[in-house]
């Protein structure tokens, strides 16, 4: 991403929150690079570690809050939704049904 990379650059311009966005002396286009591309490494790694727990996170979520609003099923009778501000509005569904055949 473009906006990501760049910015990378503001630590080694002069000044860039005055709108001089040299470079400062000795700055090299592959450290700003190298730099980016050690963050990216680290932030696959962290996304490796963390979707494990994320997955636990809502299982047990969803499990305890199932056991909490009812027996089997009862999501499939509408328990446990927020109602809508309206109950004489149409529902999602139906609308989302409905434009699945235009």
């Amino acid at each position: 991403n473009y906006y990501r990379f760049s910015g990378y650059f503001r630590y080694w311009q002069r000044e860039p929150q005055h709108g001089d966005n040299r470079f400062i002396d000795g700055t090299a286009f592959t450290t700003v690079c190298a730099l980016y591309e050690a963050e990216q490494q680290l932030m696959t790694a962290c996304a490796d570690l963390l979707r494990p727990l994320e997955v636990l996170f809502r299982t047990r979520f969803a499990y305890a809050y199932g056991d909490l609003v009812g027996n089997a099923g009862a999501f499939a009778r509408g328990v446990g939704f927020t109602q809508p501000p309206n109950p004489g509005a149409p529902r999602a569904e139906e609308y989302a049904l409905q434009n699945l055949d235009q």
